[in-house]
């Protein structure tokens, strides 16, 4: 009977060993300085005087520990983390985690991006249905906060919000323009339409702001306002928002996720809890998919040659009451130049005065009476000063935008998948990006068009500025 239940034992002893075996892995093979340290304590404790009968005293009540499997188990991780001071969790492992968790169902969140002129905030959310593509959610909200350069006059929220599911898809507009509507107030204007719009916003994130300029100003009285979202502004936007929404992607998750892990200067994994460990990378360098195309500055002076800057005077006030642009070249737009005319101090005294200084500096002037006391004058080829401000943030804060950015992943050891991951420092030292993993149930308040529309009926055609 002894022998049945001594052999019963040693079955398993020897089963919860080999599942021991499976979990745990064997530290790095040590270098020879410690090595050599190991063999100089074993030479002095074999050297020193010993006891015969207490040293196999030793021997046996050590081998009698190892017999017990769950104190195997303390000795066998006491010498893998403690000897070899390995990490549990490796940085590779928690990437490879990564890749899986942004392919399944997941939301990200963007707060106080702020770029200067204007702060961005958002949601994406992609509810992946188990039953194929066909049968997912799609959200996205995206503001962007275009801010008054006149405190006296408020900021304008202009967002993009698109909805598409199985059984309904629309997409809502607002701040492609606006108006005036009282003293120092803009009521921005918005549109509704109704159909599939995700495949277009994954292309080209902003193009639902449909003519929304680089550039809205307003007055009332004698006091105006203007908003700017400069080009270099809405390129870095649309690249970081195609970004979050290709990291995601079966296709193109793996190659952005290696080119983050790639491009950081530092990483790092810390244990945080019993089975959470988070990684933190930073110091990132250059990542191809954030960056900008840079436009070579063309040649300005033949570009403005035929400009046409529209001026509006009123006879009875004695002051330019409207202006505008038409024909502004496109290599210069796309280089991040735009009229600065509303810097040019005219003198306004009379029609006739503004006429006879505006012929003595562009090639053509011609003037039309188009109200009663209100005159038209087109002039053509003037030398209008530049706005040159989308330039000047790419070179001093663009190209900067990663020089504080940090990736944390949180990774729990137990499920062996990442709950979670975060950007911090985007744009600003407040702006961050949130990835949680998992279906999330969207507010059905948000999801109604109605929420979003001032009139709560839907617009067949956006509403031209």
């Amino acid at each position: 009977m002894m022998s049945e239940e001594k052999n019963a034992n040693d079955t398993f002893r020897h089963r919860n060993l080999e599942r021991l075996g499976r979990e745990l892995s064997l530290p790095a093979r040590a270098g020879a300085e410690r090595q050599a340290r190991w063999q100089s304590a074993t030479m002095k404790v074999d050297s020193s005087p010993t006891n015969r009968g207490f040293r196999f005293m030793k021997q046996h009540k050590w081998f009698a520990f190892l017999t017990s499997s769950a104190a195997a188990a303390i000795i066998i991780v006491a010498v893998w983390l403690g000897v070899a001071g390995a990490t549990p969790v490796s940085a590779a492992a928690i990437f490879d985690g990564f890749k899986a968790a942004v392919q399944r169902a997941l939301s990200i969140r963007l707060e106080g991006i702020d770029l200067g002129t204007v702060t961005v905030n958002g949601d994406l959310i992609l509810d992946r249905s188990p039953h194929g593509s066909r049968d997912d959610t799609r959200y996205a909200e995206v503001h962007v906060l275009l801010k008054a350069d006149d405190p006296e006059w408020n900021d304008l929220d202009a967002v993009i919000v698109i909805y598409q599911s199985p059984d309904n898809a629309w997409q809502y507009c607002r701040g492609n323009g606006g108006s005036c509507a009282e003293e120092f107030h803009v009521d921005p204007t918005e549109y509704l339409i109704e159909g599939e719009a995700w495949d277009d916003f994954v292309n080209e994130p902003l193009e639902s702001f449909g003519g929304m300029p680089l550039r809205l100003s307003f007055s009332a009285g004698d006091s105006g306002v203007t908003y700017r979202f400069m080009r270099h502004q809405r390129a870095y936007v649309e690249q970081l928002l195609r970004f979050l929404l290709d990291i995601s992607s079966a296709e193109t998750t793996g190659e952005l996720i290696e080119e983050l892990q790639a491009a950081a200067g530092s990483i790092h994994v810390e244990q945080k809890g019993e089975a959470v460990y988070v990684l933190e990378a930073s110091g990132f360098g250059r990542i191809e998919a954030l960056e900008v195309t840079d436009v070579p500055l063309p040649h300005v002076d033949t570009l403005l040659q035929d400009v046409i800057w529209e001026l509006r005077y009123d006879l009875t006030a004695r002051q330019i009451v409207g202006t505008s642009i038409k024909g502004w070249p496109a290599a210069l737009r796309e280089a991040g130049i735009i009229s600065g005319s509303g810097r040019v101090d005219l003198p306004t005294e009379s029609a006739e005065t503004l006429v006879h200084h505006l012929k003595g500096l562009a090639h053509k002037v011609d003037v039309e009476e188009t109200g009663e006391n209100i005159r038209t004058i087109r002039v053509v080829g003037y030398p209008l000063p530049l706005d040159t401000s989308s330039r000047d943030w790419r070179d001093q804060i663009m190209r900067g935008l990663l020089d504080d950015m940090t990736l944390s992943i949180y990774y729990d050891a137990e499920a062996r998948s990442v709950t979670r991951a975060e950007f911090h420092g985007v744009g600003s030292p407040e702006g961050r990006i949130i990835l949680e993993i998992g279906r999330v149930k969207l507010d059905p308040a948000r999801l109604s068009p109605g929420y979003w529309s001032g009139t709560g009926m839907p617009i067949d055609d956006p509403v031209d500025p």
